[in-house]
């Protein structure tokens, strides 16, 4: 299967909210062995920080993403923390993901048995979002995402970045991939409350660096960027932040597909 994928921006008018960006991205495949070709368009838009829109059922809820608390988690990337769109969690918006296509295309890729091409898609919008708003991708040294705790698995943040890896390379950028972090444990903490949260993650070091390459100044004088599918309140992040410090990263970077957008 080859892909052919371009992209355009356009504007669009919401009610309340006012205009927003748009991406579109046009995927044209083509299976040489079956003769089978097929286009598929795909619009992520790109909410800005306060969306009051019925259609998205998310009210005013609009403190949580740009959460002092959630800036302090995440101060070790200093400004340098970006993200695509919204990600509209299913158990508390159980209607929204069927229609937020981010919400949608994040849920199918955290379930490895899809194909690859969600997160291309995801990882395509990241590209060309950084190019439009000039975001400080394109001198990094690392892509390194937020892990798994099986190093087999290649969802959630570990295809997404693979696939960032891919394109920022075939656009002639001089960056590697590389899983550079563990997961000590399996578990998930994303329907812990923010004090549980707290609690468990001051007790626990959830996210280390590969024992094998600490205390090498592997990192010493790199730019890193640190990818997530979803950031939340930015514990997760907040600890691989700590572990890429600790090893001599010198510009650190944050970016994640969605924000995880609350209800009131």
């Amino acid at each position: 299967m080859t892909y052919n994928i371009s992209h355009e921006w356009y504007t669009k008018d919401i009610p309340i909210v006012g205009v927003i960006d748009c991406l579109r991205i046009k995927v044209e495949f083509k299976a040489d062995w079956i003769n089978d070709c097929r286009t598929e368009q795909i619009e992520y838009e790109m909410l800005p920080n306060y969306v009051q829109d019925d259609k998205y059922d998310i009210g005013e809820g609009h403190e949580y993403p740009g959460s002092e608390d959630r800036r302090k988690r995440l101060s070790l990337a200093s400004r340098n923390i970006w993200q695509v769109g919204w990600y509209l969690p299913p158990y508390k918006f159980p209607s929204s993901p069927n229609y937020h296509i981010i919400t949608n295309h994040i849920l199918k890729n955290k379930n490895h048995i899809f194909e690859e091409k969600y997160a291309k898609y995801l990882a395509y919008a990241m590209y060309h979002k950084a190019e439009k708003y000039k975001f400080g991708i394109f001198d990094a040294d690392f892509i390194v995402p937020v892990p798994n705790y099986d190093l087999n698995n290649d969802a959630y943040a570990v295809s997404i970045s693979k696939q960032l890896y891919e394109i920022m390379k075939y656009e002639g950028h001089n960056v590697k991939f590389q899983n550079l972090l563990i997961k000590t444990q399996d578990l998930k903490t994303h329907k812990m409350n923010w004090m549980e949260k707290e609690k468990f993650y001051s007790e626990n070091k959830l996210y280390e660096f590969r024992e094998d390459l600490a205390g090498m100044g592997y990192l010493r004088g790199k730019k890193i960027i640190l990818v997530d599918d979803v950031v939340t309140q930015g514990y997760a992040a907040e600890q691989c932040l700590k572990a890429l410090s600790n090893q001599g990263a010198d510009d650190l970077c944050f970016y994640s597909v969605g924000t995880t957008k609350r209800k009131r």
